[in-house]
């Protein structure tokens, strides 16, 4: 019986989905990864979960992450 996996975790990839390592973030964002390495440590992007011996960042608050920020971008438009 065959089954989709990454990496030797073992965890079907279907599960993986709603996640994403640094360097994904990191891109989608525009940064290095020690941006978000930085912004993990000052609390401005919540920490990543361990999943086996990975670090993924639950995409659902990435996004809410990216909206708060686009948020706040367009309020200092309309201000300046």
């Amino acid at each position: 019986m065959s089954r989709s996996t990454e990496h030797a975790d073992e965890l079907p990839i279907s599960l993986l989905a709603e996640y994403a390592d640094k360097a994904t973030v990191a891109k989608e964002f525009g940064v290095s990864t020690r941006t978000i390495e930085r912004w993990v440590r000052l609390r401005l992007l919540p920490a990543p979960v361990s999943i086996g011996r990975s670090r993924l960042f639950h995409r659902s608050t990435i996004q809410e992450f990216l909206t708060v920020l686009n948020k706040n971008k367009d309020q200092r438009k309309r201000r300046g």
